[in-house]
């Protein structure tokens, strides 16, 4: 059997499964939003990685951070 590489068959699946998909307003990666069984989406990037985990700017989009009120205007 000649399956694709892992990469193209995560990022298909996350293709499927988002219920969005956009660039990140603060560093431009592609990102999908999948929804959790809690009910809320989560950012993964295209290589499966939850995107709390590797964006520069993370810190800005987290509930009580400073710039949490800027970051989604």
């Amino acid at each position: 059997m000649n399956l694709p590489p892992v990469e193209d068959r995560l990022r298909r699946i996350l293709e499927l499964t988002a219920e969005e998909s956009r660039k990140c307003k603060a560093c431009g990666a592609l990102l999908f939003f999948v929804r959790h069984c809690n009910g809320k989406l989560a950012p993964y990037t295209a290589d499966g990685v939850n995107h709390f985990v590797n964006c520069p700017s993370a810190e800005r989009f987290r509930k009580g951070a400073p710039h949490a009120a800027s970051a989604s205007a």
